[in-house]
């Protein structure tokens, strides 16, 4: 494996982790839009509610722990980045 295909492999994993912590996020806040929209609307659907608290602390569980692993896959790409030697376009035509 070149250091380029090994930072490139580093770059995917930081943005697939980076987009499933950001469509985590996006459900957090459609489904803390929905509970504001029960308390605002005076339904008196507890269940509804409850339900409704039960799956936003599930999220953001998952969304924190999402981010962990973004930020976590962000300083692996960041270090490898600024410690693997990298090749010249110049080295590579002398070589």
């Amino acid at each position: 494996m070149t250091t380029e295909t090994y930072i490139a492999d580093l770059e995917k994993d930081w943005l697939a982790a980076e987009s499933l912590a950001d469509e985590l996020k996006q459900e957090a806040e459609r489904i803390d839009a929905e509970l504001r929209g029960h308390g605002s609307e005076g339904h008196n659907g507890n269940s509804d509610v409850k339900i409704l608290l039960s799956k936003s602390e599930d999220v953001q569980a998952r969304h924190a722990e999402a981010d962990r692993v973004a930020s976590e896959a962000f300083d692996r790409l960041w270090t490898a980045r600024n410690t693997v030697p990298t090749v010249s376009s110049e080295q590579r035509a002398a070589s």
